[in-house]
């Protein structure tokens, strides 16, 4: 069977993409992972299979998508990655109701769920859909769970010596730094999300906007305390990933031990953190799966209603902040703990043992996927050139007839290239954590194209 599995923003996505490449190809089954847009344009270029994206979000192209892909006989397949993860009891039904929608669910041959709360929900909203809505869990979640804390460990970081300590502030992303302009991203959005000119949901970016300045306005000056407070301690700022480059350094300023960094992934820099430092970041989740020491600096009620701050101990001012800061990096731990057992991380992300979540998506590929073609993607690479070219080639002409729009929204930054020997050395990390994958082997097809295969 053929799958082909669809990043989008390779910091996010690439990892639990992989795993899920990984055990599919270790069942057999051929896997094109990375921008497979160019060959499921209006003109296919490669043999049905399975086709995995990573929203239903009742878009235009989206629908037109799934419509072309079920006429040439593929089987439809998502898991969202903004999920609604971080939003507060109650308010998840109105994320849900505008990622995704009745046609598209009908469309879809399985919506892959987080947990136990985003399904639940889902399937009341949408009940005639309900045996398309599966909860498998998340293979970005695998990677969070307590087994796979080796596999992290490992991994370089650049900027970082083996054993050394430093403090991770993560980054939940402010629209205030983001790479587009404020009113480029309501362009952006209105199409899609907006409904009439007054709409809550328009003005939600705007609160949005308020509260992460009020924010900034405490966190900034919290890191240059924490630097002073720990003289020669690594202080380290994972940007989120629609950051502009060198907003964080702005803003911070010259302070000793700094590094502002993107490399690796958010997984091996949170394993291997003294103690995490967030404010409504999935992170939280992240660090409270792994059991690793989490701090929610909250200094204002400003990002309350992010539910990962239930997470791991409350710092509600800088005081606070530099004493949990000084316990973690002392390797002591508070009195009651960094975390809370079950509670929000059991009902978002469910339990964290048993069959990973990507076994699970690909039991239900293979329960979908009888009759499927299994003709071998053998010009991969030159599917993918011919649906890059003839992409280019319709972008020129659409250029031409309509002219070229200023100051367009900016998405070069979510994916500019597959690093294929960061991606050899994941797979092999795994095979060595998990004792699997030793017959999958890897294959580059593009600059943005792997090919996952058994041997």
């Amino acid at each position: 069977m053929n799958i082909y599995l669809k990043v989008e923003i390779l910091a996010r996505e690439i990892d639990g993409r992989l795993l899920l490449g990984l055990v599919a190809a270790e069942r057999g089954h051929r896997v094109l992972l990375g921008d497979v847009r160019p060959m499921l344009s209006h003109r296919l270029w490669v043999p049905p299979g399975i086709f995995h994206d990573k929203t239903l979000t009742p878009s235009t192209s989206r629908l037109r998508l799934q419509e072309l892909l079920h006429e040439r006989g593929f089987r439809f397949t998502s898991q969202d990655e903004e999920h609604g993860l971080l939003d507060e009891f109650g308010t998840w039904e109105d994320f849900a109701d505008r990622r995704f929608s009745a046609e598209t669910l009908a469309r879809a041959d399985r919506s892959f769920m987080w947990g136990p709360h985003d399904t639940a929900a889902l399937r009341r909203l949408h009940p005639a859909a309900a045996e398309r809505i599966v909860d498998t869990g998340s293979p970005r979640v695998d990677l969070w769970r307590p087994e796979l804390q080796a596999f992290h460990a490992e991994r370089e970081l650049p900027g970082i010596e083996p054993g050394e300590p430093f403090v991770l502030f993560a980054h939940q992303s402010a629209i205030i730094m983001d790479r587009n302009p404020f009113w480029t991203r309501i362009q952006d959005q209105r199409p899609v999300y907006f409904r009439g000119d007054d709409d809550d949901w328009e003005r939600g970016w705007y609160r949005r906007c308020v509260d992460e300045v009020r924010y900034l306005e405490h966190l900034i000056p919290a890191i240059r305390a924490t630097a002073r407070a720990n003289p020669g301690l690594r202080i380290v700022i994972r940007p989120h990933p629609l950051d502009a480059d060198g907003s964080w350094e702005a803003l911070v300023g010259d302070i000793p031990e700094l590094l502002v960094t993107r490399a690796g992934t958010a997984s091996a820099w949170m394993s291997r953190a003294s103690v995490i430092v967030h404010n409504g970041s999935t992170i939280g989740f992240e660090a409270a799966a792994a059991g690793r020491p989490l701090i929610s600096y909250r200094p204002t009620d400003a990002r309350d209603r992010y539910v990962s701050n239930q997470l791991g101990r409350t710092a509600a001012g800088q005081d606070e902040l530099l004493d949990l800061v000084r316990s973690a990096v002392a390797g002591e731990e508070p009195e009651g703990g960094w975390h809370t057992p079950g509670g929000v991380l059991t009902e978002r992300l469910g339990t964290l043992d048993g069959p990973l979540a990507a076994d699970r998506i690909v039991d239900e590929w293979e329960r979908i996927g009888d009759g499927l073609d299994t003709a071998d993607p053998f010009a991969a690479r030159r599917s993918n050139t011919l649906g890059s070219a003839h992409r280019t080639v319709g972008n020129v002409r659409r250029a031409l007839r309509q002219g070229r729009p200023a100051g367009g929204f900016v998405t070069d930054h979510k994916f500019r290239t597959l690093p294929f020997h960061e991606a050899q050395r994941f797979a092999a990390g795994l095979r060595r954590t998990l004792g699997r994958f030793e017959d999958v082997h890897l294959i580059r097809r593009g600059r943005r194209l792997l090919e996952l295969r058994s041997r």
